[in-house]
C-alpha cells in the first residue's frame, strides 16, 4: 500500500478487509492473466493509491495503533 502504485492482489478475506475496493483481485493463475490483460487495468491506478496511502495514515500509523493498544490496555486494567 505505500509504494503507491496500483495494487493487484488475491481475491481473498485478509486483502480484501484491508485494501477493500482500492485495488484488482484475481481468484487462480488463470484470473491473474485476466486481470493484467483488461485494457482498463490502469484507469483507477491514482485513486485506488491515493485511498491506501490515506488509509495508511489514519488507519495504520503508528499513532493509531498505539493508540488503540493503550486504550485496549487501560479498558482491560480498569476491568479487573
Amino acid at each position: 500500500m505505500a509504494s503507491n502504485t496500483l495494487i493487484i492482489a488475491h481475491n481473498n478475506i485478509f486483502n480484501k478487509s484491508i485494501l477493500e475496493e482500492n485495488a484488482h483481485y484475481f481468484d487462480s493463475s488463470k484470473g491473474i492473466t485476466t486481470v493484467l490483460n483488461q485494457d482498463i487495468l490502469f484507469e483507477h491506478k491514482e485513486t485506488f493509491a491515493t485511498a491506501n496511502i490515506n488509509k495508511i495514515n489514519e488507519i495504520y500509523s503508528w499513532e493509531s495503533i498505539n493508540s488503540h493498544y493503550e486504550n485496549y490496555i487501560i479498558n482491560k486494567i480498569k476491568s479487573c
